[in-house]
């Protein structure tokens, strides 16, 4: 973790303490927040289930690995808006011969110069495209993915990721076999209006098309407490197609933290995880 990083994460500590005494300690109920009932049903989504496939580790033993469902033959394509300098996880799919596609405009230069397998644009992933930001869909357009078969997605963009999904088309979504999103600043769904505005149609078009199969908090972040329920303010969520199920689906929260997971900061106390208290996968409805 670069120190920046390590900066906004100490600044992140301060104001999770400051909310955790405003919501909990104070039990202030504002207008503006969302029932307790609402969160509840939102990290019920998150609880992550079994659908057949065995979690395998891709990438780092750190930040910049992630646990993927072990359904990754046939793949056409690995897709990485945020990659960031760390591209272990693409180096899995580019040595197995899958082309991979780059966005980050915070870097000057592709991570690997030269290498025909890796495709990297310099901009970044956004809601629509404006200035340094493209949409899903412009940039995919831009550096001609494959139009037919399955993709991986990776996607870390800093909070862009909420308005990203929610704008990209669902057909575009529905290609993607398996889906990591690290999501950041969680802890504003208890914001009403940004629940009933962003978290509310987000999970459903997502819920629509994929089954959570895990979830691992980023320990870089605060917890914030709502409702009887400790939550990261980060953490990477993969999701797996729902069509791709071996079996029904049964839910797997009480297994978590999984044993292939790592802290995101290796020199920072971990999370304790999320099976202490979280309720258990229910549907989005």
């Amino acid at each position: 973790m670069s120190l920046r990083h390590e900066l906004v994460s100490r600044a992140l500590d301060c104001g999770g303490w400051f909310n955790r005494a405003i919501l909990t300690r104070l039990h202030l109920r504002g207008s503006r927040l969302i029932r307790a009932a609402e969160f509840a049903r939102a990290i019920a989504w998150l609880s992550p289930v079994e659908a057949g496939h065995q979690l395998v580790r891709i990438g780092d033993h750190g930040d910049g690995g992630y646990l993927l469902p072990n359904d990754l033959e046939g793949i056409v394509a690995c897709l990485s808006p945020g990659t960031d300098d760390r591209i272990s996880f693409e180096r899995f799919f580019r040595s197995n011969g899958v082309p991979c596609y780059l966005a980050d405009a915070s870097l000057a230069v592709s991570p690997e110069p030269g290498d025909e397998l890796i495709h990297f644009s310099r901009c970044f992933i956004g809601a629509s495209s404006f200035g340094e930001y493209l949409s899903l869909a412009d940039w995919l357009a831009s550096v001609k993915v494959p139009e037919e078969g399955d993709l991986v997605m990776q996607m870390d963009i800093e909070g862009w990721e909420y308005q990203a999904l929610l704008t990209c088309p669902e057909s575009l979504l529905a290609r993607c076999r398996v889906l990591v999103i690290e999501f950041h600043d969680f802890h504003r769904c208890l914001d009403l209006y940004r629940f009933r505005d962003v978290i509310d149609p987000l999970f459903s078009r997502l819920s629509r098309i994929f089954d959570p199969v895990h979830l691992h908090a980023n320990n870089a972040s605060f917890v914030f407490d709502y409702g009887g329920f400790a939550c990261p303010s980060a953490f990477e969520l993969t999701l797996h197609r729902r069509d791709r199920r071996l079996c029904e689906v049964s839910p797997v929260v009480s297994a978590l933290p999984h044993r292939l997971d790592v802290p995101n900061c290796l020199y920072r106390p971990d999370h304790l995880g999320f099976a202490r208290g979280w309720p258990k996968h229910r549907s989005w409805s």
